[in-house]
This record gives C-alpha cells, structure tokens and sequence, in this order.
C-alpha cells in the first residue's frame, strides 16, 4: 500500500523488464482510487500509467471494464471485476506474484535441466499438427515429420 515505494520499485529493470506484472501493479493501484472514490486521481492514472500497457490485458475487455469504473458506483460493477476479492486479498496476490519472480530470478541456473528424451521431435510434431489444423484445406493424410 506504500505506493510511492512500489514506484520506486517499478523503475528497477526486474520489474520494468515484465510489463505484464507492472500492468497488474497499475491495474491493482487504479482499483484502490476508484474504491476510495479518488475519481480524479483514478482518471489520470489510467492515462499516465494504464493506457501505454492496454495491450497488456489479460481479457479483450479489460480496459474498457476499467474505464468503465470511473462512472461507476463499485469496482464489483464492471463485468471484469464483478469477483474482485477487495484491496487486501488483491494487493496479497500480487505480493506472491513479485515473489515467483523473485525467485525466478535468483534461481540457479546453472545446473543441469531435464528434458524429455526426444523433446524436440515432439514439438515439432505439434507444430505441424497445429499448422493442418489451422490450414484452409486439410490434408488426406497427416504429413510426417522426419527429420
């Protein structure tokens, strides 16, 4: 809740490298305006900080549902919020959220990492099964991949 620490926080390259996470920190800081009734605050926020990242969005309607909230009586009005948890709940999760990266980034690297034998092979199977299912007109037989 301590917002201007989290800026400070956000200007560090480990979180302005995941511009997903920064959107949930944006999006997390806007729904606290708009549930204290800080419409102003919440309107300049959502252009300074969350409009650069609506790409970012988890859903199509996203956005749109957090425009939507300045006009609203409750972030519970907009479609994209009706089960948003509350200010707390919501700030916990994106707590453990930052420490997956964390530990994400800390993690040794450097020790060996298992992969299924034949790995490659299986994805590039995928790839093409994906590619025909996709494709306008659908081979008799499926193609095989081998090599």
């Amino acid at each position: 809740g301590d917002w201007p620490e989290v800026e400070k926080l956000c200007t560090k390259p480990l979180v302005k490298n995941h511009k997903s996470f920064l959107y949930a920190v944006y999006k997390q800081q806007y729904l606290e305006y708009v549930e204290h009734r800080e419409v102003q605050k919440a309107f300049t926020f959502l252009n300074k900080r969350l409009k650069p990242l609506e790409n970012l969005q988890p859903t199509p309607n996203e956005f749109k549902d957090l425009c939507y909230l300045l006009t609203a009586k409750s972030v519970h009005d907009a479609p994209s919020f009706k089960n948003w948890e509350g200010v707390q709940p919501a700030r916990e999760k994106l707590v453990e959220q930052f420490q997956n990266m964390l530990d994400f980034e800390s993690a040794d690297k450097s020790g060996p990492v298992y992969v299924p034998p034949h790995r490659l092979l299986t994805l590039l199977r995928q790839a093409v099964a994906y590619q025909v299912e996709l494709s306008r007109y659908h081979p008799r037989v499926a193609p095989v991949v081998s090599t």
